[in-house]
């Protein structure tokens, strides 16, 4: 889709993928999921990504302003699981992000999301946002891969530039496994930074305080993408209010309705958010930073 002039009120930075799943392909990408979840909420959405002619996901894209960067082939990746533990290989990767791509409106988006999967999004590409708040999601810039496509986790180094021009940093635990003092690293350079825990919630580090943040009852069925979701209404959220709790407690409500679907299919609505933080309160313990 030609994007309009317009500024937008969300614009996420990342490639869509294909995730090869038994039976066919499921869509996926942390830039998918946010751009979706803000359109849902309400939202001016708008995506810069790249795929290929072989991207199988357009009609998802049609409610998004959607800026694409021509690619041989769409990102694409297979789980597959040795004893239990998930091994993840990358199969195809799409064309780095190049910001000569970015309408000039874009760069005055209310919340920018860049979110990365395969480090296609530049890292001094924070800088173009002087206007926005700005999150991060660093999974993309925190992995490696071998000439199999075999991907395993690698220190994130080369961000502090990057951070400087942050609001937020948006971390699940399990990206930063062996590397947990990396969040000292992002709390000096960044207002917030948020390490989500799956089940067990997510904990918040403000300037003035810390706030740990038990999850909303649901009934699982697919994680994927519940984080990403978590961190496109965060920064919605925490733009509209500038209360780090209510954002917080709103972002664990949008995760919770995401893992009651099948991938892009549990985003909910912002009514349904409004309704299921009215009937089921969130446990939230607080500590000074």
């Amino acid at each position: 889709m030609n994007p309009s002039p317009g500024v937008p009120d969300f614009l996420s930075v990342g490639h869509v993928t294909h995730d090869l799943v038994a039976g066919g392909i499921q869509l996926g990408g942390a830039a998918l999921y946010s751009s979706l979840s803000a359109h849902s909420l309400g939202k001016r959405a708008s995506l810069l990504t790249s795929y290929g002619e072989d991207f199988v996901g357009r009609k998802t894209l049609e409610p998004l302003e959607t800026v694409v960067v021509p690619a041989e082939a769409t990102s694409t990746f297979r789980n597959f699981y040795e004893n239990d533990v998930r091994v993840q290989h990358v199969t195809r990767v799409g064309a780095s992000l190049d910001t000569a791509y970015l309408p000039a409106a874009w760069r005055k988006s209310g919340v920018v999301y860049l979110c990365p999967v395969l480090h296609e999004v530049p890292p001094d590409m924070g800088g173009w946002f002087s206007e926005s708040l700005v999150g991060v999601s660093p999974q993309g810039w925190m992995r490696q891969w071998d000439e199999t496509g075999r991907i395993r986790s690698r220190r994130w180094k080369g961000f502090e530039g990057l951070l400087r021009c942050a609001g937020a940093v948006i971390v699940s635990a399990q990206d930063i496994e062996g590397n947990e003092d990396m969040v000292h690293e992002f709390r000096r350079l960044t207002p917030i930074v948020i390490v989500t825990r799956a089940k067990e919630g997510a904990v918040i580090y403000a300037p003035e305080q810390t706030l740990i943040l038990e999850s909303y009852s649901a009934n699982e069925r697919d994680p994927t993408g519940a984080g990403d979701c978590f961190g496109a209404a965060f920064l919605l959220r925490y733009a509209e209010t500038g209360d780090v709790e209510e954002a917080g407690r709103f972002a664990s409500c949008v995760g919770s309705f995401v893992v009651e679907g099948a991938g892009i299919a549990g985003i909910p609505t912002r009514e349904d958010v409004a309704a299921r933080m009215k009937e089921q309160p969130l446990s939230v313990r607080r500590t000074s930073s």
